[in-house]
Parts: C-alpha cells; structure tokens; sequence
C-alpha cells in the first residue's frame, strides 16, 4: 500500500466518534461529549500534554487487547510490571468490531518521535510510528482539519499492508485540560482509545522497545485458572469468585444460574453510574429486591460480549413503571449459548448437557444443513451438530465447560466429555 493511502485508512480508522443514535445514559457523565465547536476555540486540545515520570523500565512488554472484555494488558515478560487499562474498541457493524483480530506489532523504535504535528498533512508531518503530542486529524472526506486528539501520544501498530490503527486518547472531549474522557465502549472508527492518563504512561513504558508484540482477541483474556483478566477497580457486570472481588462501595458477588457469577449491588430504584462505564439500571433480583446491572445498548453490543447475560429490552425497572434495556443474567438462545434446557434456546435448537453445570445450545447439521452465523458469532458442523466456532485469539468461554479443539478441518468449542 502506498503511504497517502496508509494515511487515509489511519484518519478513518482513528477519527472522531461514530454516530450512536442510541447511546445510553452514560454520555451525561462524560462532561459534554463532542460540544466543542470548530471555530477555532479549541480549549487545550492544541496543548501538548506532560508525560508522567518515575515509571519502571519494561525488559520484554507485550500487549493483549480484548474487544470483549475492553482491556488493554500490558506486562513485562522479563519483570514484574503488570497492569490492565480500559478501553474503547472500534464500533460494531454487523455484529463484528471495527477493530480488526490477531497479532500485530508496535513499529520499531524511532528517535523522531517528538517531532512537531503539521496541520496541512493527512496523519500529520513526518509520518511516523510514535507521535509524543498528537494533535491533528484530517477528515479524508471533506478535509476539514480539527485536533482531535487532545495533545496526548498516539502510537501506529505495524501489521498488515492495509492495516491504519493505532492506541491513542480518549477523543471526546478533546478540549478539556487532561485531554478528554473515555467511553469504555464500542466507539471508535477502528482505533483503540485509552484513557489520557492511560496512553500518557503506555506510553512512556513503550517508548523505546520496537516491535512490541499486540495480540487484539475478540474474546475476554482469561488466566491460567480461567478468570477474567480485568481492571483492578470492579465494575457493576464484571466477572467475580467473592464479594471482595466487587471492591466499589455496596458491592456484592452475585451468583448466574447460567455461568460465572458476576459484581452487582442492591438497589431500591436507582443505580450509581460511574462516568466512562456503560450505565446502570434497576432491576429485579427473582428474590423482591432489586439489583444493578448494566444497560444494553450499540455501547456494548447489546449485551452480547457478556457470557452467561442476555438481552432483555423494556425490562421493568424496579420500584419503577418505566423500562429499559437490560442485560440480564440469563440464554440467548443462539449456537453455544448457555443453557439448562432446551426451553433456553431458539427454535430448532436443543440444550446439550454434560454434567451439572449449564449445557449450551446446539442445533443438527449435515452436508445439506449448514450452521447459521449471527451477530458476528461464527459456527462450525461437529459430529451432525451445530457448534460455536473458535481459533487461537477467541477463546470459549467460561460458564460451559468447553475447550476449542479441532474437529477434521475446523475449530470449534467442544464440551467436555462429549
């Protein structure tokens, strides 16, 4: 691919924030998103922002991103430097991120990463892997030129000839003193946006390494014991073992029928929303109380992303006539869903168990009856049944226990003991 051509995928990929005609709530937390107007009156989005110091020196960095999961893990392979960052993944369309799966590389290390920004270029001048202060963005279709990246690093992932992504700042926002605000959500044209404190002190523990290996996994990353990788501050949804896993005021480990049990909070009517986060609604517990779970909307792809949730819209709130759409524990009924019986799952298809615990729904196949694909969610024929399909950056989850295994010449989540 021509360079001009690079370029231009960068400044789709990494421009301002998609259209979301059906965002939630949780835009009212983030200081009025995208009000800054382009007549020149830019705030300090032009102001290049100060790096952080006093931060460790990385031996070996590696990165895992998880669209599912929107985190950032970053560690040190030959040290002790651990950390997990929030995240803001491309938009979906069609099910699927706009961010882009599989193994990819920061550029090599580059000693002309401070130079100047130069607003007459596409991407900025000089084109480079590392941008210290990045201020510029040109938009390929009408060329206007706005500075949406708030003065915070940006730094290029090296992949495929076509590829045009980078990790950078939060773009909403862009005007405000630290940079902006995040939307831990699916927001972006294919970028991956990060916290301004965030992308600051990636920054800076990067900076000098070339080649650190990206692995992007649609899939939450999970560790040797099967546990969500995630921030060390829980949120309402995240997965969780014990109560003290929720550590935010009034949280409780609340156990899911249908998989892993999950940080929620009781509630008589209203939830605490946390600024960045997907909001929080009120809903029934089962129990005549109420608990908090998170909304549904195009933010987190209507739930889909969570193991074991479903997507309930016009849920009555607790202690409340109105509604909202929820995700609520519970199946969704598709190709490798969890499941207790058959009831659980779609028309056409049947609850598959072994054991105990939660069964997932599979539907027959054969050389005429072809699996079904929905909402980005691939699968696979395996012994005249339907299986979700899988490959090595999507793993299969944790409420059934499967593992993703190869079947004559395709990958699939098989369970165990089948």
């Amino acid at each position: 691919m021509h360079r001009l051509a690079v370029l231009l995928v960068l400044a789709a990929a990494c421009g301002g924030a998609p259209s979301l005609d059906d965002a939630t709530s949780d835009d009212a937390d983030l200081n009025a998103v995208g009000n800054v107007a382009g007549d020149g009156q830019w705030g300090a989005a032009t102001t290049c922002k100060t790096l952080p110091t006093g931060l460790p020196h990385l031996t070996s960095p590696a990165i895992v991103v998880s669209l599912d999961g929107l985190t950032l893990h970053l560690w040190d392979r030959a040290g002790t430097f651990d950390k997990v960052y929030a995240i803001g993944p491309g938009a979906i369309e069609h099910g699927v991120s706009l961010t882009p799966i599989g193994h990819f590389t920061t550029g090599p290390a580059d000693t002309t990463a401070g130079a100047s920004d130069n607003p007459k270029v596409v991407g900025g001048s000089p084109w480079s892997w590392w941008y210290r202060c990045k201020i510029w963005w040109t938009d390929p279709d009408t060329k206007k030129i706005t500075p949406v990246y708030g003065g915070l690093p940006l730094i290029r992932l090296d992949g495929p000839s076509t590829l045009g992504y980078a990790l950078h700042g939060p773009v909403d926002n862009f005007g405000a003193p630290n940079g902006g605000s995040l939307r831990r959500a699916y927001v972006s044209h294919g970028c991956i946006r990060m916290r301004a404190e965030d992308i600051l002190e990636v920054y800076v523990l990067l900076h000098g390494h070339g080649k650190v290996p990206v692995t992007i996994q649609r899939a939450v990353e999970r560790d040797q014991r099967s546990d969500a990788i995630d921030l060390a501050q829980r949120w309402v949804g995240s997965e969780c073992a014990r109560d003290s896993d929720c550590n935010f005021a009034g949280g409780k480990c609340r156990q899911n029928p249908y998989g892993h049990a999950f940080c929620t909070m009781a509630c008589s009517g209203s939830c605490a929303d946390r600024p960045g986060e997907i909001a929080t609604a009120c809903v029934p517990d089962g129990n005549g109380g109420g608990m908090c779970v998170r909304q549904a909307s195009a933010l987190d792809n209507f739930c889909r992303p969570y193991e074991a949730f479903a997507y309930k819209p016009s849920t009555m709130r607790f202690g409340s006539a109105r509604a909202v759409d929820a995700c609520v524990p519970g199946p969704e009924g598709f190709v490798g869903d969890p499941c207790l019986s058959s009831a659980d799952c779609a028309a056409g298809r049947s609850c598959e168990r072994h054991g105990e615990g939660p069964g997932l729904c599979t539907q027959p196949c054969d050389a005429a009856h072809a699996c079904p694909a929905q909402n980005g969610i691939k699968t696979a024929c395996v012994a005249n049944r339907c299986l979700k399909a899988c490959d090595v950056q999507d793993a299969c989850g944790k409420a059934v226990a499967t593992a993703c295994a190869k079947s004559g010449a395709v990958l699939a989540c098989v369970p165990s003991g089948s």
